[in-house]
C-alpha cells in the first residue's frame, strides 16, 4: 500500500507539473487573417457604405426570416415568370402570331432575363457576407416595373383577341409577374 501511495503522489505531482508549464503564445500574425474575417460579421465599418457582414443574411432591420423568405420568393417568381413567357411564347407562335404580343413578350423577357441576372449577382454578394448592393436592387425593382407596365399594356390586347391558349398564359405570366414585384417590394421594405 505504501508503494502505490507513492507511485500516485509521484504522478500527481509531475502532472501538475506538466499541466502548470506556461503555453507560449501564438506566432504573431498567426490568427489575424481569421480574425480580420470575423470582424465584418457584425455588419459594415464605420464609414463604410452598404451593411455587409451578417447584415447582409438578415437585413439591417433585423427581419432576417421575413426578409429570406421574400428573397426566396423572388427567386421562385422570377423562375415561375420564365415558365409561363415559354408558355406564352409558344401560346403566340405560328400563323396565328399577334405582333404586338410578340413585341411585348420579347420586352418582358428582356426584363426578366435583368432581374434575374441582378438577384443572381445580390445572392453572391449575401453568399460571401457582403452588402446586397442598392444598385442591383434598384436594377431588380427598375425590371420588375418595367415588366408589369409592359404587362399591363398587354393583357388587354391579349383579352380582346381569340387565343385562349395566350390569355391563359399571359394570366399566368401576370400573376407571376404581380407575385414577384409584391416579394421584391418586401424585400425592400425588410432590408
Amino acid at each position: 500500500m505504501k508503494f502505490t501511495t507513492i507511485i500516485a503522489s509521484f504522478i500527481a505531482i509531475t502532472s501538475v507539473g506538466v499541466l502548470a508549464a506556461p503555453v507560449p503564445a501564438p506566432e504573431p500574425g498567426l490568427l489575424d487573417g481569421l480574425l480580420g474575417g470575423l470582424g465584418g460579421l457584425g455588419g459594415a465599418k464605420k464609414g463604410a457604405a452598404g451593411g455587409g457582414g451578417l447584415s447582409a443574411l438578415f437585413g439591417s432591420k433585423g427581419k432576417g426570416l421575413a426578409l429570406n423568405k421574400a428573397r426566396l420568393q423572388v427567386v421562385k417568381g422570377l423562375k415561375d415568370c420564365k415558365k409561363a413567357l415559354a408558355a406564352a411564347t409558344d401560346a403566340n407562335s405560328g400563323a396565328a402570331a399577334d405582333a404586338t404580343a410578340t413585341a411585348s413578350l420579347a420586352k418582358i423577357s428582356s426584363d426578366v432575363d435583368t432581374a434575374d441576372t441582378s438577384v443572381k449577382a445580390i445572392a453572391k454578394n449575401i453568399l460571401t457576407l457582403q452588402a446586397p448592393g442598392a444598385d442591383l436592387e434598384a436594377q431588380v425593382k427598375t425590371a420588375l416595373t418595367d415588366a408589369i407596365a409592359t404587362m399591363a399594356t398587354l393583357l388587354p390586347a391579349v383579352n380582346a383577341g381569340n387565343n385562349a391558349d395566350l390569355q391563359s398564359a399571359t394570366a399566368d405570366l401576370s400573376d407571376a409577374l404581380n407575385r414577384t414585384g409584391q416579394a421584391g417590394l418586401q424585400v425592400l421594405a425588410d432590408n
